[in-house]
C-alpha cells in the first residue's frame, strides 16, 4: 500500500511541476513562436511590397523620356520671361510681326498652400502677317513641349482696318503676287503648376 500511496504522490507531484513550470513555459514559447510566424509573414508582405516598388520603379525608369516631356509641359515653376521668349521667338520663326502682348496669372495666394493645383496662364496677343504664316505659328504652338491652347482668335484686314482709320493703303510691290497682311487677335493660355 505503501508503494501505491509512493506512486500516487509521485503523479500528483509531476502533474504539480509539469502544471507550474512545464506549462508557463509551453505557454511562452507557443507565444514567441506566434510572434515569429507574424514576423515572418510581415517580412514576406514587406519583400512583396517592396519587389512591387522595385518593378514600378523600373517602369517609370522605361517611361523617362515621355515622363521628362510632361515634366516640360507642366513645368512646376512658372517663369513669364522665358514663355514670353518663346512666343516672340516662335512667332518671329514663322513670319508673323508681335504687335502687342498681354497677359494673366492667377495669384498664388488664392491657391491652397498644401495643394498643388495646375495654373493658367492666359495671354493675348495681337499678331500681323499672313493667313499661312498665323497657321505655321498655331502648328508650332501645338507641336511644342508647353501645352497650349488657343481659347479664341479674330482676323481682320490690315488693308481694310487702314481704310476704315483714313489711311492710305499700302502698294503692292511691282508685280510680285504677295500674300495679304492679315490682323490676329489672339487669345491662348498655357498651364504651369
Amino acid at each position: 500500500m505503501r508503494k501505491f500511496l509512493n506512486i500516487i504522490i509521485s503523479c500528483i507531484v509531476i502533474v504539480l511541476v509539469g502544471f507550474f513550470l512545464v506549462w508557463p513555459k509551453y505557454q511562452s514559447v507557443s507565444l514567441i513562436k506566434s510572434k515569429i510566424d507574424e514576423k515572418k509573414k510581415e517580412l514576406k508582405y514587406r519583400g512583396e511590397y517592396f519587389v512591387h516598388i522595385k518593378s514600378l520603379h523600373d517602369e517609370l525608369n522605361e517611361h523617362k523620356v515621355n515622363l521628362s516631356k510632361i515634366d516640360s509641359a507642366l513645368p512646376e515653376e512658372l517663369s513669364l520671361a522665358a514663355l514670353y521668349s518663346y512666343i516672340q521667338k516662335t512667332v518671329a520663326e514663322n513670319g508673323l510681326v508681335l504687335k502687342n502682348t498681354g497677359f494673366t496669372v492667377p495669384k498664388r495666394s488664392s491657391l491652397a498652400k498644401d495643394e498643388l493645383k495646375v495654373q493658367e496662364i492666359h495671354f493675348s496677343l495681337v499678331l500681323s502677317g499672313s493667313y499661312p504664316a498665323f497657321k505655321n505659328f498655331i502648328f508650332s504652338l501645338e507641336n511644342s513641349a508647353r501645352l497650349w491652347e488657343v481659347e479664341s482668335f479674330n482676323l481682320s484686314s490690315v488693308i481694310a482696318s487702314e481704310r476704315i482709320s483714313g489711311e492710305e493703303p499700302r502698294e503692292e510691290g511691282s508685280g510680285a503676287k504677295k500674300e495679304p497682311v492679315f490682323s490676329f487677335n489672339l487669345r491662348i493660355k498655357t498651364h504651369s503648376y
